[in-house]
């Protein structure tokens, strides 16, 4: 028996539907990573890369894109998602040594962790990371105006915390941070200044 003909249309409409559905998840990646990498840009021309003004580079893409802050907060989130969950990084062998590095780590405080995962999603993490990844996210810590930080969390333990981290360590880290995995990141007391000795 030959398939209706209305049958044959249904299914070239839904296999269209779902193809346009691929365009906008493709177009909306690449809108998220022109917006990253403009901001990265601006930061570096208007900037010159400074400490302490990647949240104006933020605010002043915004407003040559027209957009709210938060809009390009959340293009960053989707940019920097796209370094682990596409599904790369899911190799048998990487989550394993993933999860014995993470497990080694010194535990940090829930709120530790948030503060660490918002700056993973808020900043473009690419290539560059690969080779000092917990001292560059150090960095972003100490960009951080002390205002920002939520009670009890201090900048400069926070700092030396990821700068003691091992190269395939900090990677683990902004790995589980990029996923939002929680679960992943040991959580114990807090750290003290002390805890890090130069």
């Amino acid at each position: 028996m030959s398939v209706p003909d209305w049958q044959t249309r249904l299914a070239a409409a839904d296999a269209r539907i779902e193809r346009g559905r691929e365009e906008m998840a493709a177009g909306g990646d690449d809108r998220a990573r022109a917006i990253a990498e403009g901001v990265a840009q601006y930061h570096r021309d208007t900037f010159g890369g400074r400490r302490g003004s990647k949240r104006l580079a933020v605010a002043g893409v915004a407003e040559l894109l027209g957009l709210t802050t938060k809009s390009v907060d959340v293009a960053l989130a989707k940019a920097n998602a796209g370094f682990a969950s596409r599904p790369g990084l899911s190799w048998p062998v990487w989550e394993r040594l993933a999860a014995a590095e993470l497990a080694d780590l010194q535990p940090l405080t829930a709120t530790q962790w948030a503060v660490l995962r918002h700056l993973v999603q808020s900043t473009f993490i690419d290539e560059t990371w690969i080779d000092n990844p917990g001292d560059l996210l150090a960095q972003e810590v100490e960009d951080l105006d002390p205002d920002e930080l939520p009670p009890g969390v201090e900048q400069a333990p926070l700092a030396q915390a990821c700068r003691s981290w091992s190269r395939t360590a900090g990677l683990a880290v902004l790995d589980a941070l990029a996923r939002g995995d929680a679960s992943a990141l040991p959580t114990g007391q807090p750290i003290s200044p002390s805890t890090f000795k130069e």
